[in-house]
């Protein structure tokens, strides 16, 4: 049976970021893909349409806290851990998400971009 190559799927409005190389970090909540530096990932967008192919650079967990306090280059800033947890929830309105909540953070480098 053939293996899937793993993808992470972004909000449409993020593509252009992607792309451009402004962002280069995701945080994921309950995201368990067992993703290791040098991986190949796909990179898709709201439709599963593949934008972009690229290579995971690092993964580590945080807390929402550490990250929103964190100054981390390749992601958006946030003002307070609650701003992260409030744009967290938009994204996963269904889990339980909180300061203290764990996330998969992801450093990734586009390494193709689909045309």
């Amino acid at each position: 049976m053939p293996t899937r190559t793993p993808y992470l799927r972004f909000a449409d409005d993020l593509v252009a970021a992607v792309i451009s190389g402004e962002k280069t970090v995701t945080a994921r909540y309950g995201f368990d893909r067992g993703l290791s530096p040098g991986d190949s990932i796909h990179l898709v967008d709201e439709s599963d349409r593949e934008f972009a192919t690229a290579t995971i650079e690092s993964v580590e967990e945080m807390t929402v806290r550490q990250f929103a306090e964190a100054d981390i280059e390749g992601h958006r800033r946030y003002s307070s851990p609650q701003e992260m947890v409030e744009e967290m929830r938009t994204y996963y309105p269904n889990a339980d998400i909180s300061p203290d909540t764990t996330l998969t953070v992801i450093w990734f480098a586009v390494i193709d971009t689909e045309h």
